[in-house]
């Protein structure tokens, strides 16, 4: 029997002058099921989607693995009134690379990143955007957007409001170098538009791992310099102001020194979970008031 996790409390000095109260975010004690990049929580809280190490799992349970078996997969798992289920894989998933999966806030659309082919049965160079609609208790065969997506580019990391409002993180070719930016768009299923950037490239910044709030009033997501995402990658606010988003502005009350990314905001709209150093951890959005 699995045993549940307490979670612990670390108290952090992030910035000189503000100390933040972190939890530490471990829904399983196994390593084999440790999380990889990001997670969402369904409307209701008790379903977790997450990705992990697909091989691994496999591995545990003395499954084969190939070269052709991927690293990534979605899974899910079941709140039991005191600890989190055992991850279950998604039907759609574990046949390509596979991960950052997003619930819609009506619970209708799972998001996510896969290199699977748009066309033909060769996997896609770099990830793409695609999505399943639940039905019932079941998922459809996952769609892409084909007006998002393009081949040889990346776009993942999608977020979208309660009016259907789209944004995601693109790759875009430059004379500069390559670089990524957020596009805004309304989901309208494989018509879906390319959309619009939402940022002016003011410091010569890329942005990426956007997630709104349940009430679309804020947006967090990742700022870091194109050429060193290692050391630069902090967490950002932008605000919905008169029609567009605020300019960004770094969270020091959630930023360390290592890489700090992949933000979720519960549907609650009470806690942030986010990556510090490569670590899930979970803060009150109270630490967030100053911005908002």
């Amino acid at each position: 029997m699995r045993k549940p996790i307490t979670l612990v409390l670390i108290f952090c000095s992030l910035n000189p002058l503000v100390k933040a109260q972190v939890e530490s975010f471990v829904p399983f004690p196994e390593p084999y099921l440790r999380l990889v990049q990001g997670i969402s929580l369904d409307v209701d809280n008790q379903t977790l989607f997450f990705t992990l190490n697909y091989r691994e799992w496999l591995q545990h349970h003395r499954e084969e693995i190939d070269e052709h078996t991927p690293r990534l997969a979605i899974f899910q798992s079941i709140w039991m009134g005191h600890q989190w289920g055992y991850p279950e894989l998604l039907p759609f998933s574990g046949t390509f690379k596979d991960y950052e999966p997003t619930i819609s806030p009506d619970g209708k659309y799972l998001f996510f990143n896969s290199n699977r082919p748009q066309q033909g049965s060769k996997p896609e160079v770099k990830n793409n955007m695609w999505y399943v609609e639940r039905k019932g208790n079941n998922w459809s065969e996952p769609q892409n957007l084909p007006r998002i997506n393009t081949p040889g580019q990346e776009e993942s990391y999608p977020t979208m409001t309660m009016d259907g409002q789209l944004i995601i993180m693109k790759e875009d070719m430059t004379d500069a170098g390559v670089r990524y930016d957020l596009y805004e768009t309304v989901f309208n299923g494989a018509s879906t538009k390319s959309g619009v950037k939402v940022l002016a490239d003011d410091q010569g910044s890329c942005f990426g791992d956007p997630a709104i709030s349940p009430d679309g009033s804020y947006m967090l997501f990742t700022m870091f310099d194109c050429r060193d995402w290692e050391s630069t990658c902090d967490l950002v606010i932008s605000t919905w102001e008169n029609g567009g988003w605020s300019a960004p502005e770094i969270i020091s009350e959630l930023n360390s020194k290592g890489p700090d990314f992949s933000p979720f905001i519960d549907p609650t709209g009470e806690w942030v979970y986010y990556r510090r150093n490569y670590s899930f951890v979970k803060v009150s959005v109270s630490l967030l008031s100053e911005y908002l």
